[in-house]
């Protein structure tokens, strides 16, 4: 248990410091599944896995972790709140898509 504390205590320090470094993200998604393996349903390990796979613009991925989140907490805020941010991300991210092949095929 406190080891699990320690790498989601990392994983945040990680986050906040280099959240755009690929290999900071994929770090974050290695600590917290190692986490999830043992407890699947820890919301912090879910959310930070999710802000990490955001990061990395695996919004699907992200998503997914966040409901399992908020299946185990409904009430929690945070996840509320960060499952709505990636919701935007996503579907900004799709506009900018169709905008690019629109363009290419124009």
């Amino acid at each position: 248990l406190v080891r699990h504390a320690c790498q989601l205590n990392l994983a945040a320090a990680l986050l906040k410091v280099v959240k755009d470094d690929p290999d900071v993200c994929t770090e974050v998604i290695k600590v917290t599944s190692s986490v999830l393996a043992e407890s699947t349903a820890n919301v912090k390990a879910l959310f930070r896995r999710a802000q990490a796979y955001a990061a990395q613009g695996e919004f699907e991925m992200a998503e997914h972790d966040l409901g399992a989140a908020q299946n185990a907490e409904p009430d929690n805020k945070e996840v509320i709140n960060e499952r709505k941010r990636i919701k935007l991300a996503a579907k900004n991210q799709d506009q900018k898509q169709k905008a690019m092949f629109a363009k290419m095929f124009a």
